[in-house]
């Protein structure tokens, strides 16, 4: 997430508030959050992490400063004064160690903070090349920092309970080491850093492209396919499964896609009336199944269950009924069947009336 500074006098910070309080503390939905958070004066924010129970972090980029607030109450303040020549661009919290990740920009360095104290816990000299360290992702093993003016990335190793390394741990991982790459981008998707992955998918294939390595194209599509997937954004999954499938098919490209089971094999299925390839689609799909050892009812191949209530509207719909008519037979607004309505599109694949009831009887949702 990325914030921009708008006030000239006092820099006001839209924070997405309800997505970070649904992330965080998902089961206040009925608490009050404040629209608006207001920073200090000159205070410049670029990155924002979320940390324990509704606390966040927000950098500014010129001083490597970082807020400390509270999206409830919408109270905070500067916890860490960072030394002079400093810059704090994205960031990450380690709940295991209680650490900050700060990438430092055009330092070329990444920073560790206390995230109780903001005492500083540490330096790493990333690269002393001309550089960008922009953003930071953590997993359980490693911490990697992006370098938006090198074809490379920085793998920090964590210990067990995420202490940090010597510095001469730090190693330099450029893009032409794909599995290192695709490893990392499954355990992104895997852990539901969807936004991460997708930024350094970015990358990947920018580079693949220019170098002409079609495999790792495929490859980094189908997991782009993937990570947008987990966004619910079914449109943009398709775009990037067609391209995968649009290179695959010629070369006869199959594992790559077997190997991603179940959530690829939705896609798959949405693919087959979707994609531009819908023969190919329909094929590695069938070749799922002979891997699965059973093919998945229709049911399960929905990217999202409807639910009851989307079931009746469908139901309704088949029936003919209009919107005013469905809101009169259910007691509910025509703002809200519209509302179920879309739903019912997005979950199906489809952007009409008629195409939902004929995806509703090929899955087994109404007769």
């Amino acid at each position: 997430m990325f914030l921009t500074q708008t006030a000239p006098r006092r820099s006001l910070i839209a924070l997405l508030l309800f997505a970070l309080s649904f992330t965080m503390i998902g089961a206040a939905s009925t608490q009050t959050f404040p629209d608006v958070i207001p920073l200090p004066d000159g205070f410049q924010p670029e990155g924002i992490a979320s940390g324990k129970g509704t606390t966040f972090y927000v950098g500014s980029i010129p001083t490597g400063n970082i807020f400390r607030g509270d999206v409830r109450t919408g109270e905070g303040e500067v916890f860490v004064n960072a030394p002079a020549g400093r810059s704090a661009i994205g960031l990450k919290y380690d709940a295991r160690s209680n650490l900050l990740f700060v990438a430092g920009g055009e330092t070329g360095n990444a920073y560790f903070y206390d995230a109780e104290t903001g005492e500083d816990a540490g330096e790493i000299q990333l690269t002393p090349l001309p550089s960008f360290i922009n953003d930071v992702v953590v997993t359980k093993d490693a911490a990697y920092f992006t370098n938006s003016f090198q074809a490379s990335l920085y793998r920090v190793p964590l210990a067990n309970n995420g202490d940090l390394p010597d510095p001469l741990a730090v190693e330099e991982i450029p893009y032409h080491k794909e599995f290192e790459y695709t490893t990392l981008l499954k355990v992104l998707i895997a852990q539901g850093s969807y936004e991460a992955a997708l930024a350094l998918s970015e990358r990947l294939l920018r580079n693949a492209c220019a170098d002409g390595r079609t495999g790792i194209v495929i490859e980094v599509s189908i997991l782009r396919a993937l990570a947008w997937q987990g966004m619910r954004d079914l449109p943009h999954a398709l775009a990037d499964l067609d391209q995968a499938i649009r290179l695959a098919e010629p070369a006869g490209y199959v594992r790559l896609f077997l190997d991603e089971g179940e959530p690829m094999a939705k896609l798959l299925y949405q693919a087959r009336s979707h994609s531009a390839c819908a023969g190919y689609a329909a094929g590695l799909l069938a070749r799922m199944g002979e891997a699965f050892g059973k093919e998945l009812p229709p049911s399960q191949l929905l990217i999202e269950p409807l639910t009851a209530r989307e079931v009746e509207v469908l139901r309704l719909i088949q029936s003919g009924l209009s919107n005013q008519e469905i809101a009169g037979r259910l007691f509910i607004s025509v703002p809200t069947v519209k509302c179920h309505i879309t739903h019912i599109y997005g979950k199906l694949g489809v952007t009409s009336r008629t195409q939902a009831v004929l995806r509703g009887k090929e899955v087994g949702l109404i007769e």
